[in-house]
This record gives structure tokens, C-alpha cells and sequence, in this order.
């Protein structure tokens, strides 16, 4: 069974040479990848497993990576990891095939949200686009016995609800939880922030500046700055106290602390590292922006060719129109020329005078033909009339 992540950020479709340095995979979920990897697994005759470990994203990109999903002709089936939320979760929701996931998984629901920019009128159609997206996750939810107030509220401006494994299973959006905890997704370690500086001139010079370039061969982040070691206990000076003798109360002064609970101790979590996410976004951004400027550069080329051989159309059709007008003109002036050849040659002796002659010997057609001449004078004649 082939196994697809949708992992962090969904996002929309970003080329396929630019998906390392954007994380694909771990940091952000492309739709146009998913759906790569949806297609090779139908043609290879697979079976496939999507694990959601995301915060959602994109809606229409999640759309696309849903209708995917449930065009799939093989097995399918959803293992949700640690969080499955807003389109990830809506993915879970209505992705139509057996949903699995761990004792620690949370889902999470919210409204759609979005930026508008115009008057009433644009306002009001973001408005109800939002409602268009939300309405049929909302149905899904109260239908599988989600009380409505909670969806009803979890759904209002700025809130959000949170359903655990177990809640998940007893409303049917899972159908079975797998015992033990879902693993924790990678996290960027001092290797990863020096190949990129490594590859990236400009990013390290930026670093080197901010000081949190690492050296050479990377040391563990993190890690506490060593203290000084106890200094040695000062020699007993014979003039003070004895120590008490067995039997005896012993002197006044605070008590001793209790022992500690080790049950009770916790362990501070680490931080997230600032060097190595600060990298990884530059680098990313970096990316974006070459990739978006070869784009724009790409299609203002484009757009100049468009333009140049659209005016080359123009200027030869120009040429044609032109060439056509003075062919006709030609045409009829060797009509007119060749009309009266044709009159001198055959016409009698006795040519009639008129075109009413020429009518009552010979007939509209032949009169026509013979004597063009004559119909053009009888025409103006009786305009002018």
C-alpha cells in the first residue's frame, strides 16, 4: 500500500523543481503533488493510504486534492496522526472512505475565512461564498450528532471547536482508533540550516550579519551553557561548632527540603530553534520570488511576441485589402472595355439609337449584352427624371 502524506501547509499547485525547497511534504502539502501521487499509484494498480498531519490551508486547493481522492478507483483509506484541521479536517470529513486515527489526534473545525476588498456589494458576495464553503461541512457535522450549538458556535466569527479521538469516533467522522500515539512530525535540525546556507550565498551572507550563521561542522542546538563546577568544600575549621552528638535535638534553622517527587518532575520543552527557521523561511521566500520573477519575465515576452505578430497580421491584411480593391477596379474596367469591343464588332449597320430600340429587337438580355452603353444612358436619363 502506497502511503501519501498531506503534512503542514495545503497550498496550491508550486512546480515541481521548486517542492524541496518549499518543504513539500513536511512543511506544506502541494495539491498538484498529492494528485501526482495519486495518479502514479492508480497506473501502478496500488492501494493507497493518505496521512493528514496538517493545520489545513487553501481551500480550493484541499477541493482539488479531496475530488482527487474520491475519484480514486483502487482502496483508499485516511489515517488521521496528530491534528487533522479546518481543510484537513474537512478532507477526513468528506473524503468518503474508512478514516483511522490515534489515541492523541484532534480534529478541529472553523469557518472558512477570507480577504475582501471593495464596496458593500463585493463584501456581501465574500460573505456568502464563506457561508457556500461552510454550509455542507456544518450539515455533515449536525447530521452525525455533533450538538448544533456547539457546530453552530465553533462556526461564529473567530471561534473554532476541537473534537478528540474519542469524540471523533462516537460522532462517526473516524471508524477506528489505533492504540498508541501518533509520531511527531520532523523537525529541522542544524544539517538541514547548513546545507541551505551552503547552497545559498546571499542567505549566508544574511546570516553572518545576524550572527546566527552556524560554523562549520554544526554543533547541537539548545543546549545549556556550561556552568562552573561546585567549588570544593572549604576545610572544617576546628573553632567551629561540633557537630552534634547522636541523641542530641538538633539546632534550630529551617527544615530540610523533602526529596523530590520524580514523578512529578517535568522536563521544559525545547525551543524551536531561530537560525534554522529563519533560514527556511528566507530561503523559501527567496525561492518564491525567483521562481514568480522568471513567470512575469516569461510572460511579458510572451506577451510582446503576441503583440508583434498581431500587427504583422494586421499591417498584411492591409496589404491584401488593398491589393483586392485595385483588382476589382481593374476587373471593371476590363468589363466595360471588353462590353464595348464586343458592340462595335458585332453590332449592325442599322445599331438601334436607343435603349428602347435595342430592347424591341433583340430582347432585355441580348440588348444587355450588346449594347451596355445604351442601358447606362436610359438608367441616368430616367434618374435624372
Amino acid at each position: 500500500m502506497k502511503r501519501i502524506d498531506i503534512q503542514g501547509v495545503i497550498v496550491p499547485a508550486i512546480p515541481a523543481d521548486l517542492a524541496d525547497l518549499f518543504g513539500a511534504g513536511e512543511l506544506f502539502s502541494p495539491s498538484n503533488l498529492f494528485t501526482k501521487a495519486l495518479r502514479e499509484a492508480e497506473e501502478a494498480g496500488e492501494d493507497v493510504e493518505v496521512w493528514i498531519n496538517s493545520p489545513g490551508g487553501d481551500v480550493d486547493a484541499g477541493n482539488e486534492m479531496l475530488a482527487a481522492f474520491q475519484s480514486f478507483k483502487g482502496y483508499k483509506c485516511v489515517t488521521v496522526g496528530g491534528l487533522a484541521a479546518s481543510m484537513a479536517a474537512m478532507f477526513a470529513l468528506q473524503c468518503g472512505a474508512r478514516v483511522e486515527c490515534h489515541e492523541n489526534s484532534r480534529f478541529m473545525f472553523h469557518s472558512a475565512a477570507t480577504l475582501a476588498d471593495g464596496g458593500s456589494g463585493a463584501l456581501r458576495d465574500a460573505a456568502a461564498a464563506i457561508d457556500r464553503i461552510n454550509a455542507p461541512v456544518m450539515a455533515r457535522l449536525k447530521e452525525l450528532g455533533v450538538p448544533a450549538e456547539t457546530v453552530d458556535e465553533g462556526f461564529a466569527e473567530g471561534r473554532a471547536f476541537y473534537l478528540s479521538a474519542a469524540e471523533a469516533l462516537k460522532y462517526g467522522i473516524v471508524q477506528k482508533i489505533v492504540k498508541g500515539a501518533a509520531p511527531a512530525p520532523r523537525r529541522a535540525t542544524p544539517d538541514d540550516l547548513s546545507a541551505v546556507t551552503a547552497a545559498n550565498p546571499r542567505l549566508a551572507a544574511l546570516l553572518r550579519a545576524t550572527a546566527l550563521e552556524p560554523e562549520n561542522t554544526p554543533q547541537p542546538m539548545n543546549e545549556p551553557d556550561p556552568q562552573p563546577a561546585d567549588p570544593a568544600p572549604a576545610p572544617a575549621d576546628p573553632a567551629a561548632d561540633p557537630a552534634p552528638a547522636a541523641g542530641d535535638p538538633a539546632p534550630a534553622g529551617d527544615p530540610p527540603a523533602p526529596p523530590a517527587d520524580p514523578d512529578k518532575l517535568s522536563v521544559p520543552a525545547p525551543t524551536p530553534d531561530p537560525a534554522t527557521a529563519l533560514a527556511a523561511a528566507l530561503s523559501k521566500a527567496e525561492a518564491l520570488a525567483a521562481a514568480t520573477l522568471a513567470r512575469a519575465e516569461a510572460a511579458e515576452k510572451a506577451l510582446a511576441d503576441a503583440k508583434a505578430t498581431i500587427a504583422q497580421y494586421e499591417k498584411s491584411a492591409a496589404d491584401l485589402g488593398a491589393r483586392a480593391a485595385a483588382l476589382a477596379d481593374a476587373l471593371d474596367k476590363e468589363k466595360a472595355q471588353h462590353a464595348a469591343l464586343v458592340g462595335k464588332v458585332l453590332a449592325p449597320a442599322d445599331a438601334p439609337a436607343s435603349w428602347t430600340e435595342a430592347v424591341r429587337k433583340l430582347g432585355v438580355e441580348a440588348a444587355a449584352r450588346l449594347y451596355p452603353d445604351l442601358a447606362l444612358a436610359y438608367r441616368e436619363k430616367n434618374a435624372r427624371k
